[in-house]
């Protein structure tokens, strides 16, 4: 009888079941707002229909997946002449790759298919993350960790050492802070028209977990046609209100000189360090790892 456990159809049934397999792992994490739900809803759909082509489910039921394909297998597939074959040897690999850790397995990924269906400015804003988390773990000799990004999560998108970093959170060290009279005069407007002032957030914050306090405070702007000047004072202005939301009132000075502005492009360069401002950076300083002294003053100073 001919046998359809053989090398190129194990390796096309392995790649399809581990796919099936992560991918409804990969949908219990998800809330319901998750941007990530409709792309893996579609993979599915996609798989529940590779699953039932009738060339396909002789050789699907037929192999044993109690162990991984071995080495000939792996061969055999990879010198096949049908396209479906390579197609799952190259899937193989690519698995085999990010088990092992491999930089461009890792990238391969990241760039197709790690980040969610995201406008420019959430992956600036997301970039800006990654680059503060790896400057704390230098600054602080600790590793940095990398959390999932659930939909419904309410956790640390990045830990480093003692820093926990949150993105698009106010998380639960903020308190309203008493309004300003201008906003006062605003909220009272709104309220003719059943409205309220909203809840705005910051962009990330950095939080000492081993101090229980908001470290820092990060608001990331990725300019769109307007100049770099007038999105800074904006930041800036936004980083002064929002500091008021994690001190006391009147103790907000040295949080909003440990904070920072992150522009995609055209930075200020600070011209007074003695007055207490937030930092400045955008992508090209990035790049340089003009992050390492602000990380390192963060790590020195006491929240």
């Amino acid at each position: 009888m001919r046998s359809f456990n053989t090398g190129p159809n194990l390796i096309l049934a392995w790649v399809l079941r581990e796919a099936a397999a992560y991918t409804a792992r990969l949908s219990s994490w998800q809330g319901p707002s998750s941007p990530y739900v409709a792309v893996i809803e579609q993979a599915q759909a996609e798989m529940r229909s590779v699953q039932r082509i009738e060339a396909l489910r002789d050789p699907l039921r037929a192999v044993s997946l109690g162990q991984r394909p071995g080495v000939g297998a792996v061969r055999t597939a990879a010198r096949a002449r049908q396209p479906i074959y390579r197609l799952a040897f190259e899937a193989y690999q690519l698995m085999q790759g990010l088990e092992r850790g491999d930089l461009d397995a890792m990238g391969t990924i990241a760039r197709s298919a790690l980040i969610a269906p995201l406008e420019e400015w959430r992956r600036f804003e997301l970039a800006i993350g990654l680059a503060v988390g790896e400057a704390l773990a230098l600054a602080d000799s600790a590793p940095m960790n990398l959390h999932l990004l659930a939909g419904a999560s309410t956790g640390p998108i990045i830990t480093a050492g003692r820093f926990a970093i949150h993105w698009q959170q106010r998380t639960a060290h903020y308190t309203d802070p008493e309004l300003e009279p201008s906003e006062i005069i605003t909220r009272d407007a709104l309220r003719a028209y059943g409205m309220t002032l909203g809840g705005d957030r910051p962009d990330l914050i950095v939080v000492d977990r081993d101090a229980g306090v908001v470290a820092s405070v990060i608001e990331v702007k990725y300019l769109a046609g307007d100049t770099a000047n007038a999105r800074f004072r904006e930041a800036v202005d936004q980083v002064v209100r929002y500091a008021r939301g994690y001190r006391a009132p009147g103790a907000a000075a040295p949080l909003i000189a440990r904070s920072l502005v992150a522009l995609s492009h055209g930075a200020p360069m600070m011209i007074d360090e003695d007055a207490g401002a937030p930092a400045s950076i955008d992508f090209a300083g990035v790049t340089r790892t003009e992050l390492a002294s602000w990380a390192a003053r963060l790590v020195v100073d006491q929240p």
